[in-house]
């Protein structure tokens, strides 16, 4: 089915049943009653997991919260900001069969152009090397110490954190980092003087799950070495040392080099204080969502309903957790496949009671706002969810086709990509309230 037909669908439905609610009294409605009438009819769900894959096919990070501070952002921070890329990938017909016909993928880091999941190391082309790993990814900010960090006469600049990163868990920073910004290693790739920020990535063999650590929403401790980090790639040296790490474990050929790739910062206008960088305003996305439906921006989140998944694994007779599915959101308290319906509309975002949609504690992620979702399309499933990310030694399922077998109205989709529209906070607990429509 078209995608678009749900929002349609969507809105006849609604417009009906208030109709139909306002037809059924005696009594003159007013707008006032109306707009209470919406009000109680409009489905809303709680936000059961928060997700962000900074690396494309790689583990994600399990968040308690997410900041949002500008309008427009469309994504969470750094998802999926960095991807590997294959420098060669086998070209379907090879006419000798001896694959000299391999065809060399371009990637232009100041203009990027999405590009089909088939040219990258991932969840698609690799499911099986990539449910074996593990990983944690922070965005450290730094400012500079200066005369208070008892370097006076130094020539070089010293950093310390700012107190906090988009990380794990609550988004804080337990260890005081220091670098030295005269050590190109370490810092940003193209910072200024005064700020930088660190995104490390640790990659570790992915541990058998117990059952008690099998939910969607777990966040780890972890005892054993990791095979790779933490490394910075902020920095051009640590996005070598991924694609040299992916280049030995993916392949034994020494042409079969993969790239770390990202599109790059370049800065913008100088406000008369200081030159800032741009933000994360690239996505490897998996399909071309936002390109049709967001005016060819990239960035999308997946939002994923966990009562949509329930509903399958009854159908197939096997258990599925829903971040099997790669959702940035996954949320319940919603009929199953209901999230179709939303296609066109928006979702905003209601904060849980007992918390507040300001955060006082820094000023760099404080947000005024309440977050706005614009629901975009129903997300095609593909092989890369063939395999379970939480328990890979579980088998292979093909996922599309059992999704056209037991739901032919909607399969092979599952899921809705969104784009965040206003700038805000999204935390655990919230609920995601369908906007009325004027």
């Amino acid at each position: 089915l078209a995608s678009g037909q749900y929002g349609n669908n969507c809105a006849t439905t609604l417009s009906t049943t208030l109709l139909a609610s306002s037809s059924s009294t005696t009594t003159t409605t007013t707008p006032n009653d109306f707009q209470d009438a919406s009000a109680i009819l409009l489905p809303s769900m709680k936000v059961t997991s928060l997700a962000r894959y900074a690396v494309k096919g790689l583990a994600p990070d399990m968040l308690h919260s997410v900041h949002i501070a500008t309008d427009g952002e469309g994504t969470f921070p750094d998802d999926r900001r960095f991807a590997l890329l294959k420098s060669k990938i086998d070209v379907e017909n090879d006419d000798q069969g001896d694959g000299d016909d391999d065809a060399v993928v371009k990637f232009d880091e100041d203009a990027p152009e999405w590009i089909h999941k088939q040219n990258f190391l991932c969840a698609f082309t690799a499911p099986e090397l990539m449910a074996t790993l593990d990983c944690e990814y922070r965005i450290v900010r730094m400012t500079a110490d200066g005369m208070a960090s008892g370097n006076a006469g130094d020539s070089s600049t010293s950093f310390t954190t700012a107190g906090f990163s988009f990380g794990l868990p609550n988004d804080g920073v337990e260890e005081s980092v220091r670098s030295d910004a005269s050590t190109g290693d370490d810092t940003d790739d193209g910072a200024d003087d005064t700020t930088a920020e660190r995104r490390m990535l640790t990659i570790w063999k992915r541990q058998t799950p117990s059952s008690s650590s099998s939910s969607s929403q777990s966040f780890k401790t972890r005892t054993s070495q990791p095979l790779l980090g933490p490394v910075n790639l902020a920095t051009s040296y640590g996005r070598e040392e991924l694609a040299t790490f992916f280049s030995k474990l993916s392949s034994s050929s020494t042409k079969d080099r993969v790239l770390c790739v990202s599109k790059r910062d370049t800065p913008s206008k100088n406000d008369g204080m200081k030159t800032t960088k741009t933000g994360h305003t690239h996505q490897f996305g998996n399909t071309r969502a936002g390109v049709r439906n967001n005016d060819g921006d990239t960035r999308t989140v997946h939002i994923v309903n966990a009562a949509t998944v329930r509903q399958v694994s009854e159908k197939i007779g096997i258990e599925l957790d829903p971040m099997r599915f790669r959702p940035n959101i996954v949320v319940d308290g919603l009929e199953p496949w209901k999230e179709f319906e939303f296609v066109g509309r928006t979702l905003r975002v209601v904060a849980a009671e007992d918390e507040k949609q300001v955060d006082d504690d820094d000023d760099d992620i404080t947000t005024d706002g309440v977050m706005e979702l614009d629901v975009l399309s129903t997300t095609v499933r593909c092989a890369g969810i063939g395999i379970d990310p939480l328990d890979p030694k579980s088998g292979t399922l093909d996922m599309p086709i059992l999704l056209a077998k037991h739901f032919p109205q909607y399969g092979p989709y599952l899921g809705v990509y969104a784009t965040v529209k206003t700038r805000g906070a999204l935390r655990l607990g919230d609920e995601l309230k369908l906007k009325a429509t004027k």
